[in-house]
């Protein structure tokens, strides 16, 4: 009775990991379609005035920044990635004037967001 309970064990698990094997194939097809055709334009910097080096200090480095920007192209707000204490404010106030164009998804304008990187060598002074 035993050999006869282990078949049955094992034609079910069998069942079970084809049932499963079917169940993935159905969502990672899905998957697929869902973004299949989708074509994404990152945002992208038009115009981006000089960022002043602060006379007070000598920190040099790199300030990077996560800027959100609008549907519109606005800057809607700024993380910071990587800071530099005394110059991170500087880089966050230049770069919110900066104008954007907007990250486009199949042609349409989205809200999405650009990474800036912005060095500063007071070497190059």
């Amino acid at each position: 009775m035993t050999a006869e309970k282990e078949g049955r064990m094992r034609q079910n698990a069998k069942s079970m990991l084809a049932v499963l094997l079917l169940v993935y194939a159905g969502l990672a097809g899905t998957r697929g379609e869902v973004f299949a055709g989708a074509h994404f334009v990152p945002p992208d910097i038009t115009a981006a005035g000089d960022i002043p080096y602060p006379v007070d200090t000598i920190a040099s480095g790199l300030v990077s920044l996560a800027v959100n920007v609008s549907a519109g192209g606005q800057v809607e707000n700024e993380q910071v990635v990587r800071g530099i204490s005394s110059l991170t404010g500087v880089a966050m106030n230049a770069v919110g004037t900066w104008t954007f164009s907007p990250g486009k998804l199949d042609g349409a304008s989205v809200p999405s967001t650009i990474n800036v990187q912005v060095i500063f060598n007071p070497g190059t002074l």
